[in-house]
């Protein structure tokens, strides 16, 4: 327990989480543990949902658009190269 407040633990499936050792310290502590399914972590997770998600929905929409510049660069390189010979 935090305090005198009963405290909620979430942990993910890593096998870590889930020794002998783990759970004893956690009942020695009066502290309850949830086991989120596997997949679902990033639906639960606070910095997943208001931090990482977006950062990473940015990133992907940044490297696809680096992606198209480079792509076109190449194509057009190779359309000149080719047209000289």
């Amino acid at each position: 327990m935090l305090g005198s407040r009963p405290t909620l633990l979430a942990l993910d499936m890593f096998g870590g989480h889930k020794t002998d050792e783990v759970l004893d310290t956690m009942r020695a502590h009066n502290i309850t543990l949830s086991v989120i399914p596997g997949g679902c972590t990033s639906m639960v997770q606070p910095l997943n949902i208001s931090i990482n998600r977006p950062y990473k929905d940015i990133l992907k929409v940044s490297i696809n658009k680096a992606l198209v510049r480079f792509c076109a660069k190449e194509v057009l390189i190779d359309r000149f190269t080719n047209s000289a010979l």
